[in-house]
C-alpha cells in the first residue's frame, strides 16, 4: 500500500456542521478498514490533513471523492501527494 496526504481547505465552513457527523463516520470506517492513518483539521480552522493508505492515487482519490465532504462541497483546494514516509517505518 502507498501513503498519500490530502490537504484541503475549507470552501463552505457555514456547512460544515451540517455534514460534520456523515463526514467522521466516513473517515472512522476507513480508517478501521486500514484505509486512512490518520486526519484532522488545522487549529486556524481553514482546512486540514488527511492521510490515506492506498494501492495507486487513482484508488486514494476514489477515497476523498467518496467523502460527504467533497460530495456537499464543504472542503475544496484537494491536492493528494504520494507520500514517503520515512518515520516510522514499515520494515
Amino acid at each position: 500500500m502507498t501513503t498519500f496526504l490530502l490537504q484541503f481547505a475549507y470552501d463552505r465552513r457555514d456547512l460544515r456542521p451540517t455534514f460534520r457527523d456523515p463526514h467522521i463516520e466516513y473517515i472512522a470506517n476507513l480508517h478501521k478498514q486500514g484505509k486512512v492513518v490518520m486526519g484532522g483539521p488545522f487549529t486556524d480552522a481553514t482546512g486540514g490533513v488527511i492521510i490515506f493508505r492506498a494501492p495507486d492515487e487513482a484508488a486514494a482519490w476514489q477515497l476523498v471523492h467518496a467523502d460527504p465532504y467533497v460530495i456537499e462541497n464543504v472542503i475544496g483546494d484537494l491536492r493528494l501527494r504520494e507520500w514517503s514516509v520515512t518515520v516510522p517505518s514499515d520494515e
